[in-house]
């Protein structure tokens, strides 16, 4: 099953963990035995318009639904940084982007008023500005793209850290990331 699975390799008897076999091992607790959970790895857009607003995006479905933030989304495997970004804003903005700079990191925990985790992920934040900034704006997910000034978006509407996020987004030097992708 194994083999079939693509896990394990035969050659001449002898047996190899694939590529893909080693990659499911890697996500194993040694503790445990049992797949692990980890924190979702994210890229997060920042774009400010002429008119000082912006870039804002609402959820429209759980856990955060009607509620608003700065355009994220989860990395894809095997993608580099820039086409996480790219790829975020193919699927939130419907636009293409120009990535102006990295903007640093930031590690979140959202919890529940009971304690429970709801999320927990550490977010790429990268500045970028809309290749055509008449653009029409048409998220490819279940949300809404809009601009606004933050203080408009009330308290009730706003992502738990939201006020924290931009907080720590224009408060940051610019900092440098360096990616690297060896091969074993």
């Amino acid at each position: 099953k194994l083999v079939s699975a693509g896990l394990i390799a035969s050659r001449e008897g002898v047996y190899s963990l694939t590529s893909s076999g080693r990659h499911y091992v890697g996500s194993i607790s040694i503790d445990t035995g049992q797949l692990r959970k980890q924190p979702k790895i994210c890229v997060m857009l920042y774009s400010v318009n002429l008119s000082g607003e912006l870039l804002l995006y609402r959820w429209q479905r759980q856990p955060y639904f009607n509620k608003v933030s700065l355009p994220y989304g989860k990395t894809q495997l095997g993608k580099s940084m820039e086409e996480n970004v790219h790829h975020e804003a193919a699927m939130k903005l419907g636009v293409p982007v120009s990535v102006d700079g990295y903007l640093g990191d930031f590690y979140q925990k959202i919890m529940g008023q009971d304690g429970t985790l709801i999320s927990h992920m550490l977010v790429h934040v990268f500045k970028v500005s809309l290749v055509n900034a008449s653009a029409s704006l048409t998220s490819q997910q279940s949300g809404q793209i809009f601009w606004s000034h933050p203080d408009k978006i009330v308290d009730t509407e706003r992502i738990a850290g939201f006020q924290e996020i931009l907080d720590f987004i224009t408060t940051q030097q610019i900092k440098q990331i360096t990616e690297i992708t060896s091969q074993d």
